[in-house]
């Protein structure tokens, strides 16, 4: 067995569905069938290296697909080559909890501002990021988290687990020395999209060496406008697409209503006609 990258294993204090579960299930694809969200295929080597990033690679395209079926738009292609170097990624590979740890500590940035290098070697894919880089970066990385809620947990090994757990968001799974990603569960075997051309194939459950569920929710933006309606002052919060309007009783309370509801002088002024 050829290892691509991923390192097995799973720490006691993880969480897994159903036993120390962290997570509450929610069917959003209840088809289980994410094929129409698959991004397009990159491969995890260049001309002179495998770069053994299949665990940062199967997330990351986990993320790409939630993405495109939360917003209905083609999902941004992260940048592998920087989480896989924030995570620690070695020679041997990565383990899924550090990977999933590093996008959740540290969020995603796109691969245009750091991508792979189609010709390199691992010490140039892997060198060290300036000091004045690494800053931009780790600041476009936490503005994701701003956009993006990121949580994980691992499922039981199971074909009735995968099956049921898939219909909430697409698993990274472990086969023999390699992380991908499961997008459709039929009855003897899982669809998986690799990092290795041909980009989708299949395997037989009893294969799964190892599953884990990444679940990606867009936040809820709050936004706050103050209203003028010929003189009464009032403010309006929205929700997403869902919103309150209130209104400050007296002129004089105007300061305290402002404070109390969250609201300075940098707040949208609406003027109603």
């Amino acid at each position: 067995m050829k290892n691509r990258g991923v390192r097995l294993g799973r720490r006691k204090t993880d969480y897994v569905a159903g036993e120390f579960t962290f997570i509450t299930f929610e069917e959003r694809n209840p088809s289980g069938d994410w094929r129409p969200f698959l991004p397009p295929g990159e491969v995890q080597f260049s001309s002179l290296v495998d770069y053994m990033d299949c665990v940062t690679r199967s997330i990351q395209n986990a993320i790409e697909i939630q993405e495109k079926f939360l917003t209905g738009e083609e999902a941004i292609d992260y940048s592998d080559r920087w989480t896989a170097k924030k995570s620690g990624t070695t020679h041997q590979g990565n383990y899924l909890y550090i990977v999933a740890d590093s996008v959740r500590h540290d969020g995603l940035i796109p691969e245009s501002d750091y991508p792979d290098l189609l010709s390199g070697t691992w010490d140039e894919q892997y060198a060290d990021i300036s000091a004045a880089t690494a800053a931009v970066l780790d600041a476009k990385g936490q503005a994701w988290k701003e956009k993006w809620d990121f949580k994980y947990e691992f499922v039981p090994v199971t074909k009735e687990s995968m099956m049921q757990h898939i219909k909430q968001a697409p698993l990274q799974v472990v086969i023999p020395g390699h992380a991908v990603v499961d997008f459709l569960c039929e009855a003897d075997v899982l669809n998986y999209f690799d990092s290795y051309i041909p980009y989708q194939k299949k395997v037989a459950y009893p294969n799964i060496l190892d599953v884990l569920k990444p679940l990606l929710t867009l936040k809820t933006m709050t936004k706050r406008f103050i209203i003028n309606d010929h003189g009464k002052m009032g403010v309006m919060t929205l929700e997403g697409f869902t919103g309150t309007v209130q209104f400050c009783d007296k002129l004089a309370d105007w300061a305290t209503f402002k404070k109390i509801l969250k609201v300075d002088d940098t707040t949208p002024i609406i003027n109603l006609p």
